[in-house]
């Protein structure tokens, strides 16, 4: 697959908190693949609730991870789930207050010793072969990256200052080393290149002039595609540091927003972007570029007047569909030269658009662009009329059995989000041909969310789909885990909202299930802000008391009853504990912080503080 970026646009940062944590396994009856082939058809297996009776795998028992991740109670599939070596899964997600919170879980979905953990700032792992998990801490104070072990701890010579870096792309871990690409002031590039051991390497860091559009290692040098005024360059950082910067290329289209690149597996840079004459149908094409060091290859641009998708590039081989959403598309394949393969373009049996709202008019934004599998099988989704998976060999032609269709369009991940242009979670490639296909049931509260395991010949698998849960809750994501797994996050949207992340085996068993419960409400956390004021709230939420740090806080509650504290959980370092409303009624919470200072000697003079908040529960 290739590395890409395309410029970046408005993003919402998803804000929720997490209040406790309850980890069970059951089975799964069997599934009626045929339910599939209508809204009202029956569910199939079912993501079982607690007192599911079946066997399976023991009951793994609770997970200590209670800390608070963002904004406002809505999640929108905010959790993000990597899979790492022996059988040890990630999920992390961000906290309240811009950092990130971690766990690592074992093969039952059990908290391994150590975690979770919590770093502040901090971004999502990257996790290395030898299971080391890279976090980029940026802030005001400048960047570090974090090197924590299996165990949850600092590797010793971590973590490493980026000197000079204001932000960085996600570290790119090899063997022995591992690569950060930052940005260095308003207009510049600097790359650092640390062994796994923390020392910087000698020769590093190395500074680039421009602004980083992708990036990609390619054998020993890292290669990135360098944007400055009037275009973008192709350089090459090789091991020892030294910079190799190539022609200077022009840019490509005049739209900014539809412009994107990417580097492929062989270190070829590509370049695309979309043009615009007088906003007019008639005046619109795309071009597409390959180029190296020495600029444009021979062959190229392909330009095409019909509204092109992003690319996917593998094996040498630049994919891209061409259509609109209310005609049928075609599939293009080009060569490294810029020419059609042979027996290419093929003709798409539906309109290739993935039916996103809240896109703009743009044409490219409304095509489904392809996907290539492991075994190098190209995929097109389109919901033109419910959801069509199309599958098609390297050599050019529709593979037997395919397409897939069903009346379901595919899920969607905004849930009870408004303004967030309504994305859809595609469908995930998996070894040996086989897809894994989200669609949803239903509307509104009526919802319910199913997933479809398709076969290399295009048929649905024994056991067959899987229904997420009840109406309430949605699948917000797919990642394969070990051994062969799908992992699967969910989110309830239920009085107590909740998101899981489960594992299912090939045959659609539920092998773990791990499930993060989060409160409701407009606010997650409360703090010195809060005092004085009157929260309303509804049995079932919770909030997370953080009061200020440098005080030793004492907390008592008028009404134990109405309002108590959710025991036998992890809360954030220097918070007071997670706080539950326990039914209708109206009480106050205190808390008394006294100096730390205090201590000691001699002790300081400081007054103590008092924390007042007025609770009504609904």
């Amino acid at each position: 697959m290739s590395a890409r970026r395309t410029r970046p646009g408005s993003r919402r940062q998803v804000v929720i908190a997490i209040a406790a944590a309850v980890v069970a396994t059951f089975a799964l009856s069997g599934a009626d693949p045929a339910g599939l082939q209508a809204a009202d058809s029956p569910a199939g297996a079912l993501f079982a609730e607690a007192g599911a009776v079946g066997g399976g795998p023991s009951d793994p028992g609770p997970l200590p991870a209670d800390m608070p991740l963002a904004d406002d109670g809505a999640l929108d599939g905010g959790i993000a789930v990597d899979a790492g070596p022996s059988g040890v899964v990630y999920a992390s997600a961000d906290t309240f207050g811009g950092g990130r919170w971690i766990v690592a879980l074992d093969a039952a979905g059990r908290a391994r010793p150590g975690w979770p953990v919590q770093l502040t700032p901090g971004s999502r792992p990257v996790v290395a072969a030898d299971g080391t998990a890279f976090v980029l801490a940026c802030g005001p104070s400048g960047c570090r990256l974090h090197a924590l072990t299996i165990g949850g701890a600092e590797r010793r010579g971590w973590p490493a200052l980026l000197e000079g870096a204001v932000s960085c792309d996600p570290p790119m871990p090899g063997a022995r080393d591992v690569y950060v690409v930052c940005r260095r002031g308003a207009t510049g590039i600097r790359v650092f290149r640390f062994a796994l051991g923390g020392p910087l390497q000698r020769g590093w860091p190395a500074d680039v002039p421009g602004e980083t559009m992708a990036v990609r290692r390619v054998d020993l040098a890292l290669s990135l595609i360098a944007a400055e005024p009037g275009g973008a360059r192709l350089v090459s950082v090789w091991a020892d540091g030294t910079v190799h910067r190539g022609l200077l290329v022009g840019t490509v289209g005049d739209v900014g927003g539809g412009r994107g690149y990417a580097i492929g597996e062989d270190g070829t840079a590509y370049a695309w972007g979309h043009r615009i004459r007088g906003l007019t149908a008639s005046g619109f094409s795309t071009t597409l570029i390959a180029f190296d060091r020495g600029g444009v290859r021979a062959g190229w641009p392909f330009i095409t007047r019909t509204p092109m998708s992003d690319p996917a590039i593998a094996n040498g081989t630049v994919y891209v569909t061409l259509g609109t959403p209310s005609t049928h598309g075609s599939l293009v394949a080009l060569d490294r030269a810029g020419r059609m393969r042979t027996r290419w373009p093929i003709a798409l049996p539906v309109p290739a658009t993935t039916g996103r709202s809240g896109a703009g008019v743009a044409p490219w934004h409304n095509l489904a662009g392809p996907s290539v599998g492991p075994d190098g099988t190209v995929y097109v989704t389109s919901i033109s009329g419910g959801t069509t998976v199309v599958a098609v060999s390297p050599a050019g032609w529709i593979r037997p059995g395919w397409p897939y269709r069903t009346a379901l369009p595919l899920v969607t991940s905004c849930v009870d989000v408004t303004g967030c242009g309504d994305p859809r979670v595609a469908p995930l490639l998996a070894p040996g041909g086989v897809v894994y296909v989200p669609v949803r049931a239903g509307s509104g509260a009526a919802a319910r969310d199913r997933i479809v395991r398709l076969g290399a010949a295009g048929r649905v698998s024994a056991g067959w789909p899987v229904v997420a849960g009840p109406a309430t809750t949605h699948v917000t994501g797919l990642t394969m885990g070990p051994s062969g797994t799908l992992l699967v996050t969910t989110r309830s949207v239920a009085s107590a909202a909740s998101v899981s992340l489960v594992a299912l085996d090939a045959a659609g068993r539920v092998r773990s299930r791990t499930t993060l419960v989060t409160p409701s409400g407009p606010s997650a956390a409360v703090g010195a802000g809060d005092n004085g004021s009157t929260r309303t709230m509804h049995v079932g939420d919770r909030f997370l008391l953080a009061l200020p740090a440098g005080y030793d806080w004492t907390v008592s509650i008028a009404d134990p009853a109405i309002l108590g504290r959710v025991l036998n959980i992890t809360v954030p370092q220097g918070a007071q504990g997670v706080y539950q409303a326990l039914r209708p009624g109206t009480t106050t919470l205190s808390a008394v912080g006294d100096p730390l200072c205090r201590r000691s000697t001699p002790p300081c003079a400081a007054p103590s503080i008092l924390f007042e908040l007025h609770v009504v529960v609904e």
